[in-house]
């Protein structure tokens, strides 16, 4: 088992998952990055998750949400339980990690290149490591879709995507334009006005979308097809494969959960549908907004897009252009194998929204943790032995 080390990048969802399922087959890991720091730092504080409470981190059905909410860990959980509140679903991540007794190094992975059979990790404190094996499951925060048409010309104080936004209280007073007509935009608008923001205004290109329950509940299916059949997405016909992709967009994009329609009734929200920012125009440190149906906005404090991600794998910082250029992509995402492998570079995984292309858009989803995490361990454990990570110095402490 030593020569079958695995060496994970990210502790986010897919990176915890695949690092307990290693250790409970007895395969050494080592997982670089801070347990969910993207959920702990660039949510906003009152955000509800639209996961459906069987969605979890564990390959074996064991430490699922479901377990946890029976603890006295969690009192106010419940199984079946939704919505679920963001600080529960951090709470069961720390649960998760404590019953499995993960190993989690909280230094971050700044370099990631290849020297002929292995890779070689710079991590920040300039330690170097080398691994046979690399999972990598860069989060969303690289991917940013931030459209220039909406801050050309704007200061970056003025400015910013949804996901820099934690903390609310800075918002108190502001007047905000929201770009965006989705679930984020939404209910990141719900959360800003009852913090006190002075006015909020939501904008986006198409219709107000429909606030009844989203049914996730043939997700399970199509992964335990995907864990039955490899390759089972990828091999779809086009066609098969689009309807699948749509169903997840009119499910998690067209409809918005009902609880967030009954916040939004009672929130001083303006919402401007059919239509999208035009120009901007700053003024004394405000912005004036013209909108393409000839209405405008005014005064406008903060500008938050809301627009979610674009994934380019050039983007993730680690990756240096020498892996890069070795590494086959399309579209931005990596060409993976039935296995989450790379075609083009051997013993190097990517799983989370990254590998969507090749696996669906369950891979942006906690749905697939489990099965990534399969997928990933039955490919290295049924690989040929290779040498396991060496020279790096022991983990820090996990904060």
């Amino acid at each position: 088992m030593e020569g079958r080390a695995i060496t994970i990048i990210g502790a986010g969802p897919f990176g915890l998952a695949t690092a307990a399922e290693a250790k409970r087959r007895g395969i050494p890991y080592r997982m670089f990055g801070r347990p969910m720091e993207l959920w702990r730092q660039h949510m906003p504080q009152g955000m509800l998750l639209r996961s459906a409470s069987g969605w979890h981190l564990d390959a074996r059905g064991v430490h699922t949400f479901d377990a946890f909410a029976t603890t006295d860990r969690s009192p106010s959980a419940a199984t079946n339980h939704r919505p679920i509140a963001l600080n529960q679903f951090l709470d069961y991540s720390r649960w998760f990690i404590e019953r499995t007794a993960l190993d989690v190094d909280t230094r971050f992975v700044t370099r990631l290149s290849r020297n002929e059979q292995q890779f070689d990790l710079v991590l920040d404190d300039d330690t170097r490591v080398h691994a046979r094996n690399v999972v990598c499951t860069p989060g969303v925060r690289y991917f940013l879709n931030v459209p220039d048409k909406y801050v050309r010309g704007l200061p970056r104080d003025v400015w910013c995507h949804s996901t820099d936004i934690h903390d609310l209280t800075p918002f108190r007073g502001r007047r905000c334009l929201i770009i965006g007509g989705r679930q984020s935009a939404y209910e990141l608008g719900t959360l800003l006005e009852r913090d006190a923001a002075a006015d909020i205004t939501i904008v986006h290109r198409h219709p107000a979308p429909a606030f009844v329950e989203s049914d996730w509940s043939w997700v399970a299916g199509d992964l335990q097809n995907a864990e039955r059949t490899p390759g089972w997405f990828s091999n779809l016909p086009a066609a098969a494969r689009d309807a699948i992709q749509k169903r997840f967009w009119s499910e998690g994009r067209l409809k918005l959960e009902p609880w967030l329609g009954e916040r939004l009734a009672h929130a001083r929200l303006t919402v401007k549908a059919n239509t999208a920012p035009d120009t901007f125009i700053l003024r004394d440190g405000t912005v004036d907004v013209s909108l393409g149906n000839g209405e405008s906005v005014r005064a406008v404090d903060r500008i938050i897009l809301a627009t979610g991600f674009a994934v380019d794998v050039a983007r993730v910082p680690y990756m240096t252009p020498s892996l890069l250029a070795s590494l086959g992509c399309a579209d931005g995402y990596p060409v993976l194998g039935d296995d989450l492998q790379s075609v083009s570079v051997p013993n190097l995984y990517f799983a989370g929204l990254v590998a969507a292309r090749a696996f669906g858009p369950y891979m942006g989803f906690l749905a697939a943790c489990p099965f990534a995490a399969q997928t990933i361990v039955n490919a290295i454990e049924s690989s040929q032995a290779i040498d396991p990570p060496r020279n790096a110095t022991p983990a820090s402490p996990l904060r």
